[in-house]
Parts: structure tokens; C-alpha cells; sequence
């Protein structure tokens, strides 16, 4: 029974990407889901991302985190709530042409729901099982610039 959590997470920790073909003048769409689960709260997550390929392996891309909220109330009714969390203008590279793994190394803008702004570095790998499909991961470390703590995360 501890694999499905197991299994949830690492789907979780997971980012897909639909058109992995890394040449110029490619088209690129993914996206990665979430959820949260409380008492009172449920929350769930949906991340799209697309993207173009100015130049073989270099990316420049727009990501969006969309979020469902169902939480309970006092009277014990349930108020749903839809957010533009933030969103993210990057661009990517990616090493390694021609191969199934490839590290990729990519910085961003990001903007949140309460217009808090910061900058983002992050360093990754993506599989590439077929032509057309990629299984990535990341480690993100974010600047904020209003002077808030950074922060290191896992993508």
C-alpha cells in the first residue's frame, strides 16, 4: 500500500512535455499537475507551459499555475474558488543533442497572484523516451525581489 503515495509523488514531481524535438521552429507544450489535500481544503493544481525554439536546443517559453480551491466553510457548505496562482516568462537550453537524457539549464520572471515578483534559476534533466515526448525534472532556487528569503524547489 506505500506505493501508491509514493508513485502520486513522483508523477507530482514530474513535468511532461509534448513536442520534445528540441530544433529550431518546434513548437513546445507541457505542463505538470498538483494537488493539496487538508481537513477543510482541498487544492488542485494544473501548470501549462509553451514555448518556441528560436534556435536548435534554446527555448524561450510562458507558464501559467492555475489552481482549484474547494474550501469548507463555518456552516459546513463548500465555497470553489478558481486562480491565476502566477506566471512565468523563461527560456531554456538544453545540452546533450541527439541523446535520451539531455541536462537543461533554464532562468525566468515570475509573477504571483499578489503581483510578488522574482527571479529564478533552475537546472534539470529531461528523458526524452520517444521523438515527441519528454519526462523532465528540476531544481529551482527563486529570488523574490521584494526582499523575501529565497527559496530552493523541486519541479
Amino acid at each position: 500500500m506505500k506505493t501508491k503515495p509514493i508513485l502520486a509523488a513522483a508523477f507530482l514531481l514530474l513535468s511532461f512535455s509534448l513536442s520534445a524535438q528540441t530544433e529550431r521552429g518546434t513548437v513546445f507544450l507541457g505542463g505538470n499537475p498538483g494537488f493539496g489535500i487538508a481537513t477543510s481544503r482541498w487544492n488542485f493544481f494544473l501548470n501549462p507551459q509553451a514555448g518556441y525554439f528560436l534556435h536548435d536546443n534554446w527555448l524561450l517559453g510562458a507558464r501559467g499555475g492555475l489552481q482549484l480551491e474547494l474550501a469548507q466553510r463555518a456552516d459546513d457548505t463548500w465555497k470553489t474558488s478558481f486562480l491565476l496562482r502566477r506566471y512565468d516568462l523563461f527560456t531554456r537550453y538544453y545540452f546533450l543533442p541527439e541523446k535520451k537524457w539531455r541536462p537543461f539549464a533554464e532562468v525566468g520572471w515570475r509573477w504571483d497572484r499578489s503581483f510578488d515578483q522574482s527571479v529564478y534559476a533552475a537546472g534539470g534533466v529531461a528523458y526524452f523516451p520517444t521523438p515527441l515526448i519528454s519526462i523532465e525534472a528540476s531544481l529551482q532556487w527563486h529570488a523574490y525581489l521584494d526582499g523575501a528569503p529565497s527559496r530552493i524547489g523541486v519541479s
